[in-house]
């Protein structure tokens, strides 16, 4: 009867740790994003509302984008990101008149290239997290 307790505890603690947080767990804030052809930095007050963050903890993630606070599941394993479920806030961030959205500008970019159905690459060294999608890339620190 041992035995198979002993390998019921295994089995249980490789799946929890499968697929879900490792070194990405935790509050990171963003830094600058690579839209491919420039690298922005954020500017809260420029180009953000308030300071994008993301954090990651067990399966669920939540945040904020620069405007409006998101929340869902995510899987990360092998490098690879992928979030499911994601909800979002919906209201508006504008500058000085409704029809000047720059405030809106990190979190446009956010949602556009990261929030899609597609695996993010992401690479974690030294207190940055970096997410790759296609040309375009997000450079995260620590919090």
């Amino acid at each position: 009867m041992r035995r198979p307790a002993v390998a019921l505890a295994f089995v249980l603690v490789a799946c929890t740790n499968a697929g879900t947080g490792g070194d990405i767990e935790g509050s990171w804030g963003l830094v600058s994003f690579d839209t491919g052809e420039s690298i922005e930095e954020v500017k809260v007050g420029d180009n953000a509302e308030e300071q994008p963050w993301v954090m990651f903890e067990a399966d669920e993630v939540e945040g904020n984008q620069g405007c409006n606070a998101f929340r869902g599941r995510y899987v990360y394993s092998d490098g690879e990101l992928r979030f499911e479920g994601l909800f979002s806030e919906l209201k508006g961030c504008f500058g000085e008149t409704p029809e000047d959205d720059s405030m809106m500008t990190t979190e446009i970019f956010i949602q556009e290239n990261f929030f899609a159905d597609e695996s993010i690459q992401v690479s974690i060294s030294g207190g940055e997290m970096i997410w790759r999608s296609g040309d375009t890339a997000l450079r995260w620190k620590e919090r």
